[in-house]
Parts: C-alpha cells; sequence; structure tokens
C-alpha cells in the first residue's frame, strides 16, 4: 500500500496490523521518493498443492467454460447467469 501523508498519531496501531497481515507499507514523499513504513512479508501457502486440488481446480474451470459461452477469439459474449447482471 502506497500513502502520500505522513501517518498520524493513531496510525502507529493501524502500521502493526498491516505488519501482522504482512502489508507492506510505503509512505511517497513529494519528490516521488518512496519511504518503506511496514515491509511486506512474502506470500506462502499454507500447504503443499496436492495432485487432488490441481485436479479440483482443472475440473471447476473445464465446467466454468463449458457454461460460458464465447466467440472464435475465446472472448466471453454474454455471462452465463444473465439474471444476476440486472
Amino acid at each position: 500500500m502506497i500513502i502520500t501523508r505522513a501517518p498520524s498519531l493513531r496510525i502507529p496501531e493501524q502500521l502493526l496490523e498491516f505488519g501482522f497481515y504482512g502489508i507492506g507499507v510505503c509512505l511517497q514523499h513529494a519528490d516521488g521518493d518512496l519511504e518503506m513504513l511496514v515491509e511486506p512479508r512474502p506470500w506462502r501457502p499454507k500447504r503443499p498443492h496436492t495432485t487432488d486440488c490441481w485436479w479440483f481446480a482443472e475440473t471447476a474451470y473445464a465446467r466454468f467454460l463449458k457454461q460460458s459461452p464465447t466467440d472464435p477469439s475465446g472472448l466471453s459474449l454474454t455471462p452465463s447467469r444473465p439474471d444476476l447482471c440486472n
């Protein structure tokens, strides 16, 4: 997250919360330089990707593609559930 104003007195608690969740915060100065206030934490999955997870994702995506009308270029022309778009 990039903020353009210096943090107020209430922000330290919020910066601690950003740090707890691994969200990085930078302060952008008027000259465009960025100052890192909270370092971001790299995302790591809680468990390794298994073959079962891969199979489920592929099956769900295949079913999604079957329900979505597409033109030859592969772009979706209409939503699969037009009643939800109103």
